[in-house]
């Protein structure tokens, strides 16, 4: 037994440390697996879902800002062009008006005095449909179109109720006294104008929309060179501009055409033409504007954009057999750079120039073709003068814009005769009338045919 030893602090006796009895170790037992561990609901499994989602989120905020950092040189152009042309408070102005007709249905009522003489207009159309009447002189008329039939009544000057089909096909109407007169390949061509004025009329801005994506599309198409950054001389103000370029052949022209008109009207242009022929007897023929366009020589578009993505200028060139094309349009305002724009052909002194000056409350354009001032609108406090001149600087039409509760109000003045004046008022208040039942005129005799064409006569000639 060893020593008693104590603690110097209590004075109580520190028990001595026991002896291990060595032991014979045991044999190794085979390992065996672990029980998983019981998981942590809201942790692990969180994290992982944080995680990914993080990723995608990020990954979408790259891919966002990657497109509208580094977008393709067509939507540059097309933004930088829409950055250029940004609406003032003049053009605000207008857009009560394009409120109103954008969806195609809409009412024009006019008032005039010509001569002392009241004459009186009303228009109601609804998606190209339309009634007008009109009335002068103690005599009224009316017209109506729908998408079929186009109708006159005439009945107060002696010519009655009056209907033309011009949806219908004219094959069976070439022994009618009218059909063999005429034609039926000039009636088709004229059924065809017909349907071209109710598809436009009813244009509404779903199908503007759907014209403008085609564009789009089309010139999205196109290759575009990204040139080297440079500065650009636009009316003595120098501007860091982008520069892209691209070639746009008669080719690809002739087709877009084809296609907005497929958009707009249900027929290409090329078909529409080949319509048209009939009337200026060069049916067969190679249909004109579109066969030159086919032919054109390659044109090159090079558009320079400055630091605040304002479309600064742009260069057209492209050759023909009898000269070649050299201009160039530049928009010159430093914040709005429309308000003084210069279109230009760098072969000749011929310009045309929109200009923009401030007189104090007032703002005054001025459109100047080749040193003659053509039109001139004075806006101010939100009234709008607008002036036509001809090449002597002198007025022909003029008139006054004014904005209403839901209508707007064209006042004219300075018309062709001094002793004209009228007013239209252009409402969403639409109200189409439905046609009376009309004769056909495609079913008139001879003999009836004749008797109309001397009222029309003597109505024309005052006799």
């Amino acid at each position: 037994m060893g020593e008693i030893r104590f603690d110097p602090y209590t004075g109580e006796p520190i028990a001595p440390k026991e002896t291990a009895t060595p032991q014979t170790p045991k044999a190794p037992e085979a390992p065996q697996t672990p029980a998983p561990a019981p998981k942590k609901k809201g942790k692990k499994g969180g994290l992982i879902a944080g995680i990914i989602a993080a990723l995608v989120v990020v990954g979408g905020i790259f891919a966002f800002t990657k497109f509208f950092n580094n977008p393709t040189p067509y939507k540059r152009i097309k933004k930088a062009a829409e950055n250029a042309f940004v609406q003032d408070e003049m053009t605000e102005q207008f857009n009560e008006v394009k409120d109103i007709m954008g969806d195609g249905t809409y009412a024009a009522d006019g008032t005039f005095d010509v001569g002392g003489q009241k004459v009186k207009v009303e228009i109601d159309t609804d998606k190209g449909d339309l009634s007008a009447k009109i009335s002068a002189v103690g005599l009224s008329g009316a017209a109506y179109m729908d998408d079929k039939t186009i109708t006159v009544d005439a009945s107060a000057l002696g010519l009655g109720i009056l209907g033309y089909d011009y949806a219908s096909d004219k094959a069976d109407k070439a022994d009618s006294y009218i059909g063999s007169a005429v034609g039926t390949q000039n009636l088709q061509a004229i059924d065809t104008l017909l349907k071209m004025f109710h598809a436009a009329a009813g244009m509404d801005e779903e199908r503007r929309e759907e014209i403008q994506d085609l564009i789009d599309e089309k010139c999205e198409s196109l290759e575009y060179k990204e040139l080297e950054r440079r500065d650009e001389d636009i009316n003595f103000s120098f501007y860091e501009c982008d520069g892209y370029s691209t070639t746009v052949s008669g080719e690809f022209l002739a087709d877009l055409l084809d296609d907005v008109s497929e958009k707009a009207f249900g027929k290409s242009l090329t078909d529409l033409s080949d319509e048209f022929a009939s009337l200026s007897g060069s049916a067969g023929e190679a249909t004109g504007i579109l066969s030159q366009l086919k032919e054109m020589d390659d044109v090159e578009l090079t558009f320079y954009i400055d630091d605040d993505e304002m479309l600064r200028k742009v260069d057209i060139k492209a050759s023909t057999d009898s000269q070649n094309i050299d201009s160039t349009l530049t928009l010159e305002d430093e914040e709005i750079p429309w308000h003084d724009m210069t279109f230009k052909d760098n072969n000749s002194d011929f310009y045309i120039a929109w200009d923009t000056e401030k007189f104090g409350d007032t703002t005054t354009y001025d459109l100047v073709v080749f040193d003659y001032e053509r039109m001139r609108i004075d806006y101010g406090g939100g009234n709008l003068d607008f002036t036509l001149l001809d090449t002597n600087g002198d007025a022909f039409l003029g008139g006054t814009l004014e904005n209403g509760e839901d209508e707007v109000t064209v006042n004219l003045h300075d018309l062709p005769d001094e002793n004209m004046n009228g007013k239209i008022v252009i409402s969403d208040d639409s109200n189409v009338a439905k046609a009376p039942a009309a004769k056909d005129i495609l079913n008139m005799s001879q003999s009836d045919f004749e008797q109309l064409a001397e009222i029309i006569s003597r109505l024309m000639y005052g006799l």
